[in-house]
């Protein structure tokens, strides 16, 4: 005893006691020989190992007598009859191993805070300085062979843990959470123990279940409080752990310990999110940083939502923090829809144009769940649209969202436009050329569930009374900017006409060079005379709220949906099929404006202009058909729940944001959505 042994320039040796036992010694291997008998009728062979990595063979006796070999580590006592094994204590981090390379149901077993395991062929266990033995996992031989066969020729390996083990990959949120949440006591978040400690970082903790984010999940609510998570049941190794809280204050903190239970000084990562957030903390094999068996959350005011114990990429380098509930979305299903700077159709021109697809974060509600405010993912920027489903599909329902205050409805005579960033007042009113209309093209016709996306250009004018040649000569010249300043827009005017002369007409402010008309204002029985026709021009809004145009207005084009084959019979107006969404049962619209339209045939808009092509209507038509609802057909000043819908939301169920034709004359202008 006490002897040493020569080893070669890679720390490997092959130790064989007499026909009993053959130990490989690999990797700073440290070995000491307790006890040796080699007596036949009791052998007996007892090793201390404290560090390296060890193959050890126990082959049977060629009487039958019972061969016993016992090792004992720093953190457990291994027994072996007649097996093959590996031991291997990892460099940097206090976790000892045990493979079974060839045993039987009760050739190996392996003992620590007094629970022992079996361990049978190809299983694997780990051992810590803390708590009993890990349960048995699985894993590959040729991944250990490969690595072991790297050891004997020298070559440097990585932690055995990192490389034969997967990294962790779970994902828990607190409704799947069990036990009563109380101050001292302990709930289980999937197979992880979570104790709720008595005492936070100032004083006694309490904690409370609530559903903290509106989204139907009850959470685990915290006041000076700490959430001790204990990890060692993780089916992987714990490099990296994200917890979703929301309240995150500036002395919350999230810490890490190895499987000694010493904290690890890493630092603390954070991630803010629209309505919670994530901290993290990682640690990396490449840096000989320690991997996780216990993690700590404290807070002082705030929620815990769940964790993510978060795989590396494919690459092994830490992963993007990764959230523990997905952040409530919202998608636009309508082909167009206004993202507006209030609760209201009345809040106009809109900020921009959402198009079908377009990913919103919902940040809350009006108190009717009407209307939701939300934030576009792709530019931030923040406003209120309709919540109806037939817009926006939510994957949380919209009344879990909190309550917020509108801003109050602009009067009709209020300028409601939003300036651009960085944009400047124009100081002087410029003059353009006409609108050149490019797609679609007059006449052109699409099918019954498609929406139309109008497309066009326009060009200031260098110099007011000078020629369009001249203007454009000047514009590369000098350099003009073509582009609209932040009280200049595009005057969309999209109008419906039909056989009977009945019309409406929506006018739409925009900024950019394209609108969409939504395919459900489309009907599969149109005719050759039901038609939409659409115009541009450039306007400009004053301080007041007034517009003027800045540009003649451009000719009118004519688009079609689902036209039936041209000599099919024009219906009459009693029987004509109207384009429509889906059918409202209800007769009375909601949140549509006040003022009651004037009995012309000028559209009235609730605030903005707007131009109309219909002929005024006369007291007498001059069609031989006659409606079946009067013998005199006159234009009606009172909007019916035929007639009149809007992108605004009701209680009961509507069909759409925007309104349908009519078959009975109306002056009312409605807005797309």
């Amino acid at each position: 005893m006490g002897d040493s042994l020569r080893v070669n320039e890679g720390g490997y040796a092959i130790l064989r006691f007499s026909d009993l036992v053959t130990v490989e010694v690999l990797r700073q291997g440290n070995l000491e020989v307790r006890e040796l008998s080699l007596d036949e009728q009791s052998p007996l062979i007892a090793f201390g190992q404290s560090a390296g990595t060890f193959s050890n063979e126990l082959k049977p006796s060629a009487n039958g007598a019972a061969r016993r070999l016992e090792i004992q580590t720093d953190f457990a006592t291994i027994t072996a009859t007649g097996t093959r094994f590996l031991i291997v204590r990892e460099l940097g981090t206090p976790l000892e191993w045990l493979w079974a390379i060839d045993a039987g149901a009760d050739d190996l077993t392996v003992t620590a805070d007094g629970v022992t395991q079996k361990a049978t062929t190809d299983t694997l266990f780990w051992m810590a300085p803390l708590g009993p033995p890990s349960q048995p996992i699985a894993i590959e031989p040729a991944l250990v062979n490969g690595w072991l066969d790297a050891l004997r020729a020298g070559t440097p390996q990585g932690e055995v843990g990192d490389v034969l083990w997967n990294p962790a990959d779970i994902l828990l949120h607190t409704g799947e959470a069990t036990g009563e949440v109380v101050t001292g006591g302990t709930v289980r978040l999937g197979e992880f123990p979570v104790t709720l400690a008595t005492e936070g970082l100032k004083g006694p903790a309490t904690y409370r279940q609530t559903d903290c984010n509106q989204d139907g999940i009850p959470d685990i609510g915290i006041t000076d409080g700490r959430l001790i998570f204990d990890l060692r049941s993780a089916a992987g190794r714990v490099r990296a752990v994200d917890f979703t809280v929301t309240g995150l204050g500036q002395d919350d903190e999230l810490r890490v310990y190895n499987p000694a239970y010493e904290r690890l000084n890493l630092p603390n990562q954070i991630l803010p999110r629209t309505n919670d957030a994530i901290l993290s903390v990682r640690s990396q094999a490449s840096l000989a940083e320690q991997p996780f068996h216990y993690a700590e959350l404290s807070m002082a005011d705030g929620c815990f939502l769940g964790l993510s114990l978060t795989p590396p990429t494919a690459d092994g380098t830490p992963a993007a923090p990764r959230p523990a509930i997905p952040e409530p979305l919202c998608i636009v299903s309508a082909a167009g829809l206004n993202l507006r700077r209030g609760p209201d159709t009345a809040f106009a021109p809109p900020i921009r144009l959402l198009r079908q697809g377009d990913e919103l974060i919902p940040l809350g509600r009006t108190a009717s769940g009407g209307w939701i405010r939300v934030q576009t993912t792709d530019d931030g920027s923040e406003g209120w649209v309709s919540a109806n489903p037939q817009f926006v599909l939510c994957t949380a329902p919209v009344n879990n969202l909190p309550p917020l205050v509108a801003p109050p409805t602009p009067t009709s005579g209020e300028a409601t436009s939003r300036s651009a960033p960085g944009a400047k007042p124009t100081p002087v009113t410029r003059t353009w050329e006409t609108p050149r209309l490019i797609s679609p093209a007059n006449g052109a016709t699409f099918a019954a569930g498609s929406s139309v996306e109008l497309s066009w250009s326009a060009t200031p004018l260098a110099v007011h009374g000078r020629g369009p040649g001249l203007a454009r000569f000047l514009r590369r010249a000098l350099g003009i900017d073509p582009a609209l300043s932040d009280d200049e827009y595009y005057r969309v005017t999209v109008g419906f006409s039909s056989a009977t002369g009945a019309q409406w007409t929506d006018v739409h402010l925009t900024k950019e060079t394209s609108l969409v008309v939504p395919s459900y204002l489309n009907s599969p029985d149109m005719s050759r005379d039901q038609r939409y026709s659409w115009s541009v021009a450039v306007v400009q809004r004053l301080p007041v709220g007034e517009l003027r145009q800045l540009s003649p207005e451009s000719s009118e084009s004519t688009f079609y949906w689902n036209l039936p084959p041209t000599n099919s019979p024009i219906p009459t107006p009693s029987a004509m099929p109207l384009p429509s969404a889906t059918p409202t049962s209800t007769a009375t619209p909601t949140e549509t404006p006040t003022s009651p339209p004037t009995a012309t045939a000028t559209p009235t808009p609730t605030d903005t202009p707007t131009r109309t092509t219909a002929p005024t209507q006369t007291a007498t038509p001059t069609q031989t058909a006659t409606p079946t609802a009067s013998a005199t057909p006159t234009a009606s000043a009172t909007p019916t729940a035929s007639a009149t819908a809007t992108d605004a939301p009701t209680n009961t169920p509507t069909a759409t944001e925007t309104p349908q034709p009519s078959a009975t004359p109306t002056a009312t202008s409605i807005p797309i959505p």
